[in-house]
């Protein structure tokens, strides 16, 4: 069952738009190894649909950097409060 959310993630990846996939992302780091299918997801999503955005110096892996950015964030935040 806890794997269910991690395919979800992964199909809504190809079939839903951006703004449905990244809060299912940023969600999934919350379960147990979310935070690498979510990066993988980034991943894919940038390889299949990114294009260089020359508003970011030509940064082609926004949604990877995105996820990668919330997930130390999320270790940065989990380490502050159990501590």
């Amino acid at each position: 069952m806890k794997y269910v959310l991690h395919v979800v993630f992964l199909i809504s990846v190809f079939f839903l738009p951006w703004w449905c996939t990244v809060p299912l992302g940023i969600f999934l780091m919350t379960v147990p190894y979310g935070s690498v299918t979510a990066i993988l997801g980034g991943v894919i999503m940038d390889v299949t649909f990114g294009t260089a955005l020359t508003s970011l110096f030509g940064l082609s892996y926004l949604y990877t950097t995105v996820f990668v950015g919330v997930a130390l964030l999320m270790a940065l935040l989990e380490n502050r409060v159990l501590d």
